[in-house]
């Protein structure tokens, strides 16, 4: 197996990490986002390791670790290998794009929850939560701005 098919690999298990972190965010299960985290953080560390395994063969073929080695490595090396490796390539930079988007949506959702547990919270303790109210503008309203009715 490559380098490039091992990141590959690590990538796609990220990605069903990602996946499981998500439905454990819909179905507010703790237990599960904990372990999905947990499963992520690992799938990370692992992808680093992985990244530093291609920049040192990258840089023991004669190429300087910066972002476009990889790229100046796939224009000089045999053009029999060059179309596998630049598909190869290819791939991880699309998987890793998807990691990322879909990390970003977690992200998101997870910090909507939490804003929603705080207004309960905030709630249930008889706190106002004024600060979360909006006037017809879209910007947040305060407690003289707030208004019960038209005239």
């Amino acid at each position: 197996m490559t380098a490039l098919q091992r990141e590959r690999e690590i990538l796609q298990t990220l990605l069903d990490c990602i996946d499981e972190e998500l439905l454990a965010l819909q179905e507010n299960d703790s237990e599960a986002l904990e372990n999905a985290t947990l499963q992520k953080d690992q799938c990370i560390n692992t992808l680093t390791q992985q990244n530093r395994v291609r920049r040192t063969l990258l840089f023991e073929a004669g190429f300087v670790p910066e972002s476009m080695s990889l790229e100046n490595f796939l224009c000089e090396c045999d053009p029999a290998h060059q179309g596998p490796l630049q598909d190869a390539w290819n791939a991880v930079q699309l998987l890793s794009a998807e990691c990322h988007q879909a990390n970003m949506q977690n992200g998101q959702l997870n910090a909507i929850a939490q804003r929603m547990t705080r207004q309960m919270l905030s709630l249930l303790r008889g706190e106002s939560s004024f600060a979360e109210i909006y006037d017809r503008g879209g910007l947040v309203a305060t407690p003289d701005s707030k208004a019960l009715g038209s005239v």
